[in-house]
Order: C-alpha cells, then sequence, then structure tokens
C-alpha cells in the first residue's frame, strides 16, 4: 500500500505573540523656554485629560484666525499670550507687522499623535503666493496651548 510521504512544516512564518497590557506611552509636556521648575516640584503645568479639553478643531480654528490678525497687524500678541507659551509669544511679537495685504485660511489638517497633543498645518493663500502654517497644541491646565508656531 503506497501511503502518501508526510514531511513536517517548517515554522518559518511564525506569528509574534501580541501583548494585551496597556500602553507605557505617557505624555511629557513642552518645557518652556524661559521657566526654571523642576518637574519633580510639579509647580509647571499640570496635564489635562482630553475630555476636559475644548473641542479641538472649533478651538484651533479660533486661534489660527487670531494669530493671522496678530501676524497681519490687526490684533495685539498680548491676546493670545494665554494660550502659547513664550516661544509662540516671542514668534508673533517679532513677526507682526501691519500688510495690506489680505490672507485666506484655506485647508486645514489637525493630527492627534496622543490624547494631549494636536498637530496642525494649514494653508494661507495671499494674492501671489501661498504658505503653510504649522502649529502644535498641548493640553495643559484645562486648555490647548499652542507651543510651536511658523509659517512656511
Amino acid at each position: 500500500m503506497n501511503m502518501p510521504m508526510m514531511q513536517d512544516a517548517l515554522e518559518l512564518f511564525e506569528r509574534p505573540e501580541i501583548s494585551t497590557r496597556p500602553s507605557q506611552l505617557t505624555f511629557k509636556p513642552t518645557p518652556d523656554d524661559d521657566t526654571y521648575v523642576e518637574d519633580e516640584y510639579e509647580f509647571g503645568r499640570q496635564i489635562t485629560p482630553f475630555d476636559q479639553l475644548p473641542e479641538p478643531s472649533e478651538w484651533v480654528d479660533r486661534f489660527i484666525h487670531s494669530a493671522l490678525e496678530i501676524l497681519n497687524g490687526k490684533r495685539s500678541p498680548v491676546q493670545l499670550s494665554r494660550w502659547c507659551n513664550r516661544k509662540v509669544f516671542a514668534y508673533l511679537t517679532e513677526n507682526a507687522r501691519a500688510r495690506p495685504i489680505p490672507i485666506r485660511v484655506g485647508r486645514k489638517r489637525i493630527g492627534q499623535p496622543f490624547d494631549q497633543i494636536l498637530e496642525v498645518t494649514a494653508m494661507l493663500h495671499g494674492r501671489e503666493r501661498s504658505r503653510v502654517l504649522v502649529a502644535r497644541f498641548e493640553g495643559l491646565d484645562g486648555r490647548w496651548i499652542c507651543v510651536e508656531l511658523a509659517s512656511l
């Protein structure tokens, strides 16, 4: 009687076991440039859970429009000082100037790599050229704080 030859299969494509324990990733706020407070004393800004923060897209829209008004010289940078760190405030103050050319905000993208972090890109359209505004927000002290802002 002819029996078919059986060969043991090689485990070439073994699947690794997937851990079901929760992630150990944590969020550490971006340090403010002029702050000398040590993290261990908890005097710095406190992380806020996502469900206690304002709705992101509406908040980002208002911040971007206010920042553009500052950069166009139509608003004082002090009006956004509570919602940004010292680095962003300095950027707004140094780049504020009267510009006769209106700028229109185009498409916006909001990424959320972590519950308390928003990464935003917005197209800015002028008469002669378009630019991109990039910003990073962190959920601290019950509000979104802009920790990075740049126009490319």
